[in-house]
């Protein structure tokens, strides 16, 4: 009977053991599955972000290439504008603008860039009015439109003694689809002997 009545305690004891026990392994397990929780969310992000920053950079590249597909285009239609000095049949000295396409255009001008100090020319006529250059206001003018194999004639009036024999010009073509602008150098030859006259 003694030994029954003491072995009651050591029961009750190992119980409440199990019993601590239970709450600190719910805590661990817990506390196991926050963490995973945790690292699920940071590789969720981390994923995110970098098919974010993949979406940003195939847009990126997409764009650069259109934009060099459009250049490349633009490239292609660059104009041939021909320009050259009257010849031996014209009635009078000066430029011959001519277009060899690709393309018609709405507008075809050109601009002086040759320094005044330098220019073998003195003067252009432009609208029917003798227009000189001069180092104060650029020159320029607008042809008009032009259709591919149209030309323009525009007179000029050497300088006299010629300073220099090239007329550095810019020339700038405009259609619907876009403008482009060509860098031109023309020779002007000096008259052949004193006392050559052109009307």
């Amino acid at each position: 009977m003694g030994w029954a009545a003491a072995a009651a305690p050591t029961t009750t004891t190992a119980a409440a053991a199990a019993s601590d026990a239970a709450p600190a392994w719910a805590t661990w397990a817990a506390l196991v599955v926050s963490v995973l929780a945790l690292l699920a969310a940071g590789w969720s992000a981390v994923s995110a972000h970098r098919y974010a920053r993949s979406s940003d950079s195939s847009a990126r590249s997409a764009a650069a290439t259109v934009d060099l597909e459009r250049e490349r285009r633009h490239d292609e239609l660059t104009p041939r504008v021909r320009v050259e000095l009257a010849g031996s049949e014209d009635q009078h000295e000066g430029l011959w603008f001519t277009s060899d396409g690709p393309l018609d255009y709405t507008s075809v001008r050109f601009r002086l860039e040759t320094p005044a100090e330098v220019s073998p020319v003195a003067a252009f006529q432009l609208s029917g009015a003798w227009v000189p250059v001069n180092a104060e206001r650029p020159l320029e003018s607008n042809l008009g439109p032009m259709r591919h194999g149209d030309r323009r004639f525009v007179r000029y009036q050497r300088a006299d003694p010629m300073p220099g024999t090239d007329l550095h010009l810019r020339v700038t073509c405009t259609n619907q689809r876009s403008e482009w602008t060509i860098p031109v150098e023309v020779y002007v030859t000096p008259p052949p002997f004193f006392g050559v006259a052109w009307r």
